[in-house]
């Protein structure tokens, strides 16, 4: 198997010439093609991971909000769905039920509510690097006409 494809590897390049101008530009087109689909590829599968990591926020937020309506019906609802007043909302969640008498709650929840603000704090300032590095590409001005063409827009900040 491998004679007959180094053959026929060998056949195509004693058949074609490589000088004649036809063939040059068209493997320098298929060159520029294959850089084009490599650069869209790698912006699509960063945008893909940085909404999973958003995704992931939300999830935890949605939760911690659900939970702190249990805890304390007076807690706080953020006013628009942007991740940043979702955040602020939460922080004043946290700290009217920090400031909530314990026994008279249910232990589990305190302690979901706690697990779930300790896993918030640590993918929080990942996913804001991230959220960072993605705009940042997205905003340089070497590549803002590919990210322009492929219609890659950037993230909200939070």
């Amino acid at each position: 198997m491998t004679i007959a494809s180094s053959s026929a590897l060998d056949a195509f390049f004693k058949n074609n010439d490589f000088s004649s101008p036809g063939t040059i530009l068209s493997l320098i087109l298929v060159v520029l093609v294959g850089i084009f689909i490599f650069l869209f590829n790698a912006m699509a599968m960063r945008r893909k991971q940085l909404d999973i990591k958003i995704h992931f926020l939300s999830v935890i937020l949605n939760r911690r909000r659900q939970i702190a309506a249990e805890l304390d019906e007076h807690s706080p609802v953020p006013e628009t769905s942007s991740m940043a007043a979702r955040l602020a909302c939460d922080a004043i969640a946290a700290d009217r039920i920090a400031a909530l008498p314990h026994d008279s709650l249910s232990p589990a929840l305190i302690d979901e509510y706690r697990k779930l603000g300790e896993a918030l704090a640590q993918a929080l300032p990942e996913c804001r690097a991230e959220l960072e590095h993605y705009n940042h590409l997205v905003e340089k001005k070497d590549s803002r006409w590919f990210t322009r063409l492929c219609r890659f827009k950037p993230r909200e900040r939070f």
